[in-house]
Parts: structure tokens; sequence; C-alpha cells
């Protein structure tokens, strides 16, 4: 801004600060003490649209819009107290109903009692502010909308997902019973059929919770010490018999040395790598499905897992959409091999939050690369290995076969639903329990305490959450204030991670989610028993 006259008043010609305040292009002005306007310069009346007859008439707080006349009155009462310099902005009135942004600066003159001001007319950034603060709000109610709808949809998949679990819990439940009950081949072979699909169905229910996860950024990982060679061992065991069922060669291999642990997310890797795979075998009808692992000098250093296949392949087109939801190579291949194309979606998702990525080379009719990349974590001090030992196709098949623990055990089985009482009682007894059925949380209640009072305590909960009268989160915080203090299991239909925490802030020590595989059921209550109080006589309660 051009330095005012008034600045350089001694020793400055009269006629010369004339001549300026005249001239200058800026918007000038003198204001009296009593806040009328004494003097202002072409400039200011071109402005404002007044002449500067008009403009003697008014004050220079009249100037001022009615929302800014309070501020216009206090800023000139602080040039009037003293000599100082003030800088402001107003909004002021302009001939014929106009409005307009203006940031002044004054020097008040005790002497003189005047008040000498410069305005800059700030009107056209104040309304790119205001625009844009207008569209920040929009913005902000936008992505908050989205936010809502995005949750709003993953709690719908959960509660979805909740209904669906119970009752496929009772149809795999029930086909397991069956199985292990069956001595005519056609009738197991049907219920293998049975068990096949539902488990099936569970795959899709789980995809739709977890890409719903995903996209309400709710899908956590861990970071745990995980060593690469054990997590393809276990890999290999689950999915070599899919590959021999179809006559494929099945190999897994390093390639130099690895790390023998990272820092990763274990169940998540696994997830990635048995998807990968098990597409490779899908889309193979013959020749080979190989598996190698390598390590990347990068920064950050990362594993590299190849699943390389001798099957269809994919032309550039198909591999450029591969990732997107619901989508396969084309509309014929989801016709003749079936699936929703979410688990691909899934799985590149999930190697993003492990650090990494996945990507795919693949000439049609002869074979795809699917490359998946996770960063290692810190490697100091951790030693480097080339060797695994490879798990045979008779020990995949095996593995599973142990025979499960005896329990030994009194059972309360609080469950409101009849179609799962009934195979877990079943199972339960047939491995030494003794079962008695509760109907809600509140009758369970009501036998923990009366068997507290006949000093015979459970020494095992397993709490389903969704029960009517009293839900399983009551009935562990009830069980919890009334002073029981044994291991209290939740069994739920529920399935995301906050369901998770729930519970636990509910009280109870270990989460299971609906459909219960009958094993792990077992395992788990033996595990949480075995140390019981009275190992002859310990009981256990699912609510």
């Amino acid at each position: 801004m051009t330095v005012p006259p008034w600045r350089l008043r001694n020793g400055f010609p009269i006629m010369a600060r004339h001549r300026f305040f005249t001239l200058s292009p800026e918007v000038l002005c003198a204001i009296g003490y009593d806040g009328r306007f004494q003097r202002v310069n072409p400039a200011f009346t071109e402005a404002f649209g007044y002449n500067e007859r008009e403009l003697r008439r008014i004050s220079f707080i009249e100037l001022a819009t009615d929302e800014d006349q309070l501020t216009a009155k206090q800023e000139l009462e602080r040039l009037v107290e003293g000599s100082v310099t003030r800088e402001f902005e107003i909004r002021c009135r302009c001939a014929q109903g106009r409005e307009k942004w203006l940031t002044w600066t004054a020097k008040s003159y005790p002497k003189e009692k005047v008040i000498y001001a410069a305005a800059r007319d700030t009107t056209q950034q104040k309304v790119a502010e205001q625009q844009l603060k207008q569209y920040n709000h929009r913005l902000r109610e936008l992505s908050a909308a989205s936010q809502a709808a995005t949750e709003a949809k993953t709690e719908l998949l959960a509660n979805v997902s909740h209904e669906l679990r119970t009752p496929m819990s009772a149809i795999l439940m029930i086909a397991e019973v069956l199985q292990n009950n069956v001595a005519n081949p056609d009738n197991y072979e049907a219920v293998g059929i049975i068990k096949r699909n539902g488990e099936y169905l569970l795959t899709l229910i789980n995809q739709l919770l977890d890409i719903a996860k995903i996209e309400a950024g709710k899908m956590a990982v861990e970071k745990l010490p995980s060593s690469p060679h054990a997590i393809l061992g276990e890999v290999e065991s689950l999915v070599r018999i899919r590959a021999e069922e179809k006559c494929l060669s099945f190999r897994v291999r390093t390639k130099g040395e690895i790390p023998e642990t990272v820092q990763t997310d274990p169940t998540r890797l696994r997830e990635v790598l048995i998807n990968l795979i098990d597409n490779a075998i899908k889309f193979t009808e013959s020749g080979t499905v190989s598996v190698s692992v390598s390590y990347v000098d990068s920064d950050p250093p990362q594993l590299r897992f190849d699943v390389r296949d001798t099957g269809l392949g994919m032309n550039a087109a198909q591999v450029e959409r591969l990732f997107e939801p619901f989508t396969q190579g084309d509309s014929s291949t989801t016709r003749e091999f079936g699936g929703t194309g979410l688990g691909l979606t899934i799985s590149r998702q999930l190697a993003k939050l492990l650090g990494g990525d996945i990507s795919v080379t693949s000439e049609p009719g002869k074979g795809s690369t699917f490359s998946l990349f996770i960063n290692t974590g810190p490697l100091d001090g951790i030693r480097f290995v080339s060797t695994r030992q490879p798990q045979s196709s008779e020990n995949a098949a095996t593995g599973n076969s142990v025979s499960p623990p005896r329990l030994n055990c009194r059972v309360l089985l609080a469950e409101d639903y009849p179609d799962i009482q009934r195979p877990v009682k079943y199972v339960l007894e047939n491995t030494g329990a003794t079962v008695t059925i509760a109907e809600n949380g509140q009758e369970a209640i009501d036998l923990v305490l009366d068997a507290n009072r006949k000093e015979e305590p459970f020494d095992i909960v397993l709490m389903d959450m969704q029960m009517p009268v009293v839900d399983g989160y009551t009935a562990t915080r009830r069980l919890r204030e009334q002073g029981y203090n044994r291991p209290i299991i939740a069994l739920t239909a529920h399935a995301m991670e906050s369901d998770r925490h729930k519970c636990l802030d509910a009280g109870c020590d270990d989460y299971v989610a609906k459909p219960l595989e009958m094993a792990k059921l077992i395992g788990l209550v033996h595990r949480h028993t075995q140390h019981a109080h009275s190992p002859n006589n310990t009981q256990l309660l699912i609510m």
C-alpha cells in the first residue's frame, strides 16, 4: 500500500500532501473523533458510489452494515483513546443497496483529533472464503452421510449374518452328528452334500461380512511373530487334498533363504494364501499348481509368495477388472466355475493391510501367476533359513483325525434355539459330559447361583449372547457381580471384531463364533476345565 502522506507530516509540503490524497488510487479518508467524515478522496467516492457531500452527512459507524456497526463503533473508540494504528474488517453499505467487505488500516492523531484511514476491498476474497466454507461443510455432510450409510450397511450385514449363522450352525452341527452315525454309504454321501453346501454358504456369509468390514474401516490385522515356513505347512495341509482330487501336481518350495520369523497376522496371511491357491486349483483342469516364497530386499523388506497354475489364463482386460467386487474373468467363468468374485477383492485388501499388495501376470491358455507381497516387519537379529519340512498328503488327510478328549463334566446348556440344543447336548454327552438345558439367561443365572449356594459351583460358562429375558452380556456381568470367577466363554453368531471386544468387556474370558465346530468346542471345554478345582465333578455352562 502507498505510504499515506500523514505519516510524513514533518517537513512534507502541504500541497504535495493534498495532491497525493486526491490522486491516490487507494480508498482514503479523514474521520473526525465524532465519527463524521471530514474528507474523502475520489477513489473513496468511486468505491462507495456516494459523492463527498452525501458522505459528510453520515458517520463512519452508519456506513457499516447493521451486523457490523458494533465492530465499527468499538474500533472507532479504540482509535479515539490514543495514538494507535488499527486494522480491522467490516462490511460497508454502498450506494444502490450494495455491500462490500473492506479491510481498514487506520491511524489516530490526537493533536488534530483526526483519524486517517485507508480501505482495501476484500469482497471477492470473502465470497471465495464463504463458498469454500460452504463447500467444506457440504463435503463434511456428504462424508458423514456416506460413513453413516457404510456403517448402516455393515450393521445390517452383521445382523443378517447373525440371523443366517444361527440356523446354519444347527444345520452343520446336525450334519456332523449324522455323518458320524450313518453306516449306509448313500446316506453318508447325502449328509456330506448337506455339510459341504452349508460350509459354502457360510463362506459367502463371511465374504460379505469381510467386504462390509473393509469398507467401514473395521477390518483389523495383528502383528505377531510368525513363521512363514509353519504358515506354508498349514496351508499346504489344507489345500493339497483339493489338488489331488483333481489329479493336479501340487508343489510348495522356498526360493533362497527367508526370515525364520516375520511380524504379520498369520490368520489373515493364511486366508489370502488359501484363497489364491483355491482359485488356482479351481481354474486348472490339468497340469500343476505351485507355491513359492522368496525374500525381497526392499524398503521396507517384504516376502513374496508366487502362486502359479497351468489353467485357463486371462487376457489383459480380464486381469484389469479381476479385483473388482462380484467380478470374475467373464460371465461365462462365473457360470462354469461358480463363485461370487469377492475372494480376490478381499484378498487384495487384506494384502494392503499387511503392508503389501497382489499383482497378476497371465496369458490365455497358459495359466496365471498371482504374486502376494507382505511386509516382514523389523528383521534385526532374525535368522534366515532355506529348508522346510513338506507335509505329505497322508498327514494332511489324517491331521484332524485325533480322537477328542474325554470331558467328564456336568454341563448347563443355556440356549434358546432348540435345533442347536440337540446336537450340542448329544456331542457333549458322547464325550462324557452330563448336560442340563436352560432356556434363557435368567434361568442360567438362577442355576449358577443355586449351584454356588450348594457349594457345587460351575467350572466354566459358555455364554450364548443372544437370548430372551436376559441376554448373555447382562448375564455375564451379573454373574461377575455375584462373585462367579470361573471362566466364561462367549458363544455367539455375531462375527464382527467389535462383538468380540463387547463380549470380553462384559466379562467373558474367550470368544467362539457360530457355526460351532464340534471338535473345537470339545477342545475348548477341555482346555478350560482340565485344571478345574474338582476334575471329577466339573460343570459347564453354555449360555
